[in-house]
């Protein structure tokens, strides 16, 4: 049976479905709540996904500010939310337990045209850029982890067989490429929370204000160049005296819809 990594790594899109528990979350109607996991790290099965920094509500409940996001991870290996603003340097978490149901899944629209182990030649890459396709990448780094992003600018260089693509200028709480620091996070988290829905009546903004935060998060960037000649610039600058690294292996997914 396909794990949820796998199908990711086959180039399936991944969202997450949430229904908040009634009995948790007092102040809402009965509903359900999806978000697009654009950003996604794997480390063997375990699996995190994050959303774009482009939630609106500010963590700390302060008037609504257009330059301020903030983002939502999900995983599949602890029990816990990670709401994140790079922007703002902030990490907070809170329990699954405000979800009755939380489940993820995949939905087969991108498909793999290109894989550094395969071919040298990035004929096909070069056409679903001259078709307008969607791309996005799937990077293994020299840690062993893999780093999937949307892609905003792909590029390729006319009769060089050279390609240069720019992922969506993002970061994340480096806490979230480390499994087993997050499930760290959760042992006590579980009895933390049923205490704070007991102390503010589920009315989630209370729950959410006196949730635990991390102290001085160290974030990590996801703005990637990737080349096909198997080399990488990582940064919130790309600049001529940025190092290029290089990668283990890389995977390069189209959409489908519109297929070229």
């Amino acid at each position: 049976m396909d794990t949820l990594a796998s199908k990711i790594l086959s180039g399936n899109s991944l969202s997450v479905i949430l229904k908040p528990d009634p009995k948790a979350q007092t102040d809402f109607p009965e509903m359900v709540e999806s978000f697009d996991l654009q950003h996604i790290v794997i480390s063997g099965d375990n699996v995190l996904g994050k959303t774009s920094n482009t939630h609106a509500i500010n963590p700390r409940f302060s008037k609504y500010d257009r330059t301020f996001g903030t983002a939502y991870a999900y995983n599949n290996y602890a029990d816990i939310v990670l709401n994140s603003s790079h922007t703002e340097g902030i990490c907070r978490f809170s329990h699954t337990g405000r979800y009755s149901d939380i489940r993820f899944e995949t939905r087969e629209d991108y498909e793999i045209i290109w894989n550094s182990h395969e071919n040298d030649d990035v004929a096909a890459v070069e056409k679903a850029i001259l078709a307008g396709c969607k791309l996005k990448i799937g990077l293994l780094d020299n840690k062993g982890i893999w780093n999937i992003h949307p892609v905003h600018m792909p590029s390729f260089y006319t009769n060089r067989n050279f390609l240069e693509l720019f992922t969506d200028q993002d970061a994340m709480p480096l806490i979230m490429r480390k499994p087993a620091e997050v499930m760290e996070l959760e042992k006590d988290l579980k009895i933390n929370f049923k205490k704070a829905v007991r102390e503010t009546s589920g009315q989630v903004n209370r729950i959410w204000q006196i949730m635990p935060y991390l102290n001085d998060p160290t974030f990590f960037s996801t703005f990637y160049t990737v080349r096909s000649d198997g080399t990488f610039l990582r940064g919130a600058i790309v600049a001529v005296e940025e190092e290029p690294e290089t990668y283990k292996e890389l995977r390069i997914y189209a959409s489908k819809i519109g297929k070229y």
